[in-house]
């Protein structure tokens, strides 16, 4: 459960959940605050007063299209930002961040366009068609005013022959600032073939030595992380016995694949 200050309402009446008829998603998670705040299944963003008393929803992504949202959202100060699911449906994954007046703030798409950063990692594949969901609610560190989000796979998520490269950004962290301004990225398995999701909630520890310091922790798939928040790969764990897709990881933390 996350705590914040909710935004006003939008509209007042009684809101009606939409079935997604495609995937069938619920809502799993709410965010509390003197109102509840939801996300609806079918990607919108209603404020309860009460049992019997709602405000009208904000839509923040299009059913139509293929989006779906089964998360809390995350009330950070003055914002909400929220994500979208839908792993295996071809439309584009994004993080989504909303004013206390119900505006958008700032959006981020988790897969870069053609000519964008990281476009490159995709080879020949058609950016239109990408994936990189954010259905998992991220965290964020007062102290630094930073957001981590989690990304999960790509697609075709079960074929790499025409995505040639690490494939940003799915199966990562990615760290913004509450403003949207990316700080920076860690991919825990470049060019995922297996729907390696990486959507794990980042928690943030204290570490004593002879200074305080913050990192990050995340088990996603079969190894447990340890981060710096620069990034930096301090340590990782496996805990699990049988495994055979991975040997190990490497100096970076990046899976050492092992040959099909």
């Amino acid at each position: 459960m996350t705590t914040g200050t909710p935004p006003p309402a939008t509209g007042s009446g009684t809101y009606t959940p939409r079935e997604v008829k495609t995937q069938r998603r619920q809502s799993r998670r709410c965010s509390a605050w003197r109102p509840c705040l939801f996300r609806y299944g079918d990607a919108h963003l209603v404020r309860c007063r009460h049992q019997r008393q709602r405000d009208l929803g904000r839509e923040f992504a299009s059913v139509d299209e293929g989006y779906s949202s089964t998360g809390a959202p995350l009330v950070v100060k003055d914002k909400i930002l929220v994500g979208v699911t839908g792993g295996g449906s071809g439309s584009a994954d994004l993080c989504r961040d909303f004013r206390r007046d119900g505006q958008r703030a700032w959006r981020f798409w988790t897969v870069p366009a053609k000519g964008e950063p990281g476009s490159e990692t995709w080879a020949q594949f058609p950016l239109e068609i990408r994936r990189a969901p954010t259905w998992t609610t991220g965290s964020y560190d007062p102290e630094s005013n930073v957001v981590y989000w989690p990304t999960g796979n790509p697609v075709a998520r079960f074929y790499g022959g025409g995505r040639v490269g690490d494939n940003l950004y799915p199966i990562a962290w990615c760290a913004r600032r509450r403003h949207g301004q990316a700080q920076w990225l860690f991919q825990f398995t470049p060019h995922d073939t297996h729907d390696w999701d990486a959507n794990e909630t980042a928690v943030l520890i204290w570490r004593r030595s002879a200074s305080m310091t913050k990192l990050l922790v995340q088990a996603p798939q079969v190894f447990y992380y340890v981060l710096g928040q620069d990034p930096e790969f301090l340590a990782a764990r496996r805990f699990v016995e049988k495994m055979n897709w991975a040997s190990g990881l490497d100096a970076k933390g990046r899976s050492d694949r092992v040959a099909a």
